[in-house]
């Protein structure tokens, strides 16, 4: 077989995620975009050529 190729049979035993589980992988995603949308907003504060610019190209961007 390929090794690039995809496998097509379960390589190992899948395991059922609790809720508890679930909710924390959900946390901490949400964490992260969190704290990127905050780097991004404070970056964005110090460039006002750049936002202006990209709002001429059509973005929505409330700062």
């Amino acid at each position: 077989m390929n090794e690039n190729a995809v496998p097509t049979e379960p390589v190992g035993p899948i395991k059922k995620k609790s809720i508890i589980e679930q909710f924390t992988e959900e946390i901490a995603v949400r964490s992260v975009l969190l704290e990127r949308t905050i780097a991004l907003h404070e970056y964005l504060t110090t460039q006002p050529e750049l936002v202006a610019k990209l709002e001429e190209l059509g973005a929505d961007i409330y700062l």
